[in-house]
């Protein structure tokens, strides 16, 4: 039997989406910031004043998704990281009183129309550090949609074998892993400054929103994984272990954002909806596995209980993308996803009505442990070498 689907998009059970699109900043000009300065002739200064600006300029505008096979990201990125040293200096010199503070403003993530006054740089450094995050996570994002799947419900657990690839996997898990680092940084940061929260204000400022975000990011880390996992070796107790540990990630991230709901202002249904889908399909991804392993061990019974529960949990994700109406469904299409879980059940119930003729359990066994293969690369903006343009009043 060669039966197959070819879908030329990303494995969209691992696709996540924008979470900082709407981030943006509303303009500021370092250029007259450092002015007021008594040393504002100085042309080292003023070089360094213009540079900021045009860093910060191209932060100035939201980041939508880009077509197919474009990294506009990369520049993104560079901006990203040539600005953070930079302003980690301004901030260490407003703290040490050397420095002005000043006030900044931003959208947030769920409120791309209204701009939140910043009382302080500080702040601003934790919106730069989510969307340094952001971005990386951007990129292991149009990483995947590159990648060619085709399903095959073939009884050879070796039979799904192009998809993400090697090289392209190790990409996508580093970039998501620096985003996770990036995150725990943010966290400690953005905890120095909770005294000075005003509560209207973005909630990429909550400590607690960089804990969520980290561990949805080590969620999708380990999910390709597991999917890589699957493609070397077929679908093993191995491979549901590492779902099961994306799973642990995902739930995580929930209850890490959930117990913190009063601290959010503006937080938009879309990202609350992705993470239950992600669980969902995370437990669907489980129950797959577990029943393509079972089918190959010519337990159908057993592979047909798990497959049911699989299908439920699809079934519970496309319900729940179709009450957030056309737009949901245009982001997170969980076409092929279904199509794997549905084109397994429809060969598996053929086969076991002509030739197994077993009964489908109402229970099936304990579900593997969690594997976790995943954890934050470390991250620490670099120091700059020479600080002293950064004169004092």
């Amino acid at each position: 039997m060669d039966e197959s689907i070819r879908v030329l998009a990303a494995p969209d059970d691992l696709c996540f989406p924008e979470i900082c699109e709407n981030v943006f900043a509303k303009p500021f000009s370092y250029v007259n910031y450092f002015s007021k300065l008594e040393c504002n002739s100085d042309p080292n200064l003023l070089e360094v004043a213009r540079k900021m600006d045009g860093l910060r300029h191209l932060l100035e505008k939201p980041c939508k998704r880009a077509h197919i096979g474009e990294l506009p990201e990369k520049s993104r990125l560079e901006t990203l990281e040539e600005y953070v040293p930079l302003l980690k200096a301004v901030v260490a010199k407003i703290q040490a009183g050397e420095l002005p503070d000043t006030t900044v403003s931003w959208t947030s993530m769920g409120s791309a129309s209204k701009f939140f006054e910043l009382p302080t740089l500080q702040q601003e450094y934790g919106m730069v550090l989510q969307l340094l995050a952001s971005t990386l996570c951007q990129l292991a994002y149009q990483m995947l949609n590159k990648c060619t799947v085709t399903l095959r419900a073939e009884k050879d657990p070796a039979a799904h074998r192009d998809g993400i690839g090697q090289e392209r996997a190790q990409q996508i898990v580093t970039l998501l892993r620096q985003a996770a680092g990036v995150l725990s940084y943010t966290e400690e940061e953005l905890k120095l400054g909770k005294p000075k929260l005003k509560g209207d204000r973005p909630d990429e400022l909550a400590p607690s929103m960089a804990a969520a975000l980290r561990g949805l990011a080590l969620a999708q880390a380990q999910a390709v994984v597991a999917r890589r996992a699957q493609e070397r070796s077929g679908p093993t107790h191995l491979v549901a272990a590492l779902h099961n540990a994306s799973l642990d990630f995902i739930n995580q991230a929930t209850e890490e954002f959930q117990g913190n709901i009063n601290e959010y202002n503006t937080v938009p249904p879309a990202f609350l909806q992705y993470l239950a889908l992600f669980s969902l399909v995370q437990k669907a991804q489980v129950h797959r596995v577990m029943g393509q392993e079972s089918y190959v061990k010519e337990e159908a019974g057993f592979a047909l209980a798990y497959l049911e529960r699989a299908r439920a949990n699809m079934k519970g994700a496309q319900d729940s993308l179709k009450s957030y109406g056309k737009d949901a469904e245009r982001r997170w299409s969980l076409e092929h996803a279904v199509a794997e879980v549905e084109l397994l059940w429809s060969t598996y119930m053929k086969e076991n009505n002509v030739v197994y003729f077993q009964p489908i359990p109402k229970r099936v066994p304990v579900l593997p442990a969690g594997k976790s293969m995943v954890s934050p690369i470390s991250y620490e903006p670099h120091q700059l070498d020479d600080t002293n343009f950064l004169c004092s009043r």
